[in-house]
Formats: structure tokens, sequence, C-alpha cells
């Protein structure tokens, strides 16, 4: 079965699992792909779902048990699920995808900033690693 997983960059990486894989299995390939093996931990998957816009897929249980919308392949998004401080992250592959979740979550709302200055400050960041 394929499963299509959206980075923060909304590049798409394609993997193929068994079709009663659990989501562990599919997240350490999308890990794999990307390079960040060593530091999938900080990562999970979400999905969209009946009941639910944004839900974390359970990486112990088989993929088409959690109730993902539609039918193969499934449609997921690489998303940081625990942050911590950018001086613990061994790979700079691992703190690309720390950026890009940041800047997604700032673009879309999520991140909220507290003063004009600040935010400045972030936009500054953002132009810079850009380039």
């Amino acid at each position: 079965m394929w499963c299509l997983v959206s980075q923060p960059n909304s590049v798409i990486i394609e993997v193929e699992v068994d079709p009663k894989a659990k989501g562990q299995e599919c997240l350490e390939k999308v890990c794999s792909c990307l390079g960040i093996s060593n530091e999938s931990d900080y990562f999970g998957l979400k999905y969209h779902s009946v009941k639910a816009p944004d839900v974390w897929l359970n990486l112990r249980n088989p993929i088409e048990r959690q109730g993902v919308a539609g039918v193969p392949p499934y449609r997921f998004c690489l998303r940081v699920k625990f942050w911590v401080p950018p001086h613990l992250l061994l790979q700079d592959t691992t703190r690309h995808q720390f950026y890009l979740h940041a800047r997604l979550d700032l673009l879309e709302g999520r991140l909220k900033v507290e003063s004009a200055e600040t935010g400045s400050r972030l936009v500054a960041l953002i132009a810079q690693a850009e380039c």
C-alpha cells in the first residue's frame, strides 16, 4: 500500500508499506528517505479523519484501522511532535525539518508573535535562511 507524506514545505514523499503495517513503519521509511532516522522520535504523522481535521497517527496501531479518510494511497503530513532546543539536535537535516515546520506554523498563524520587533526578527531570520 502506498502512503503519500507531505513535508512542511509541501514536498511529497511516497513510501510503500505492507497493508497491515503499523504507523511506525511508515514514519521510519519517511525519516530514512530524509536522512533523519537517528532523530525520528521527534516527529509524527498527522492525517485528516472523519471525526477531526488533524489527528496524530498512532504509531503502534495498524494504519488502516485508524480511521484515515479515503482509500489508499493514504495521505499524511510529517510534523514535529516533540519540540526540543536546537542545540540538542544532532543533524542538520533534522534542524531543517524543525525550521520548515516552524515557518509553516508562522505562515498559517499557529505561531503567535508577541511584538512587532519579534515578528520583524523572525521574518529577517527566515529570509536569511532561504538565501
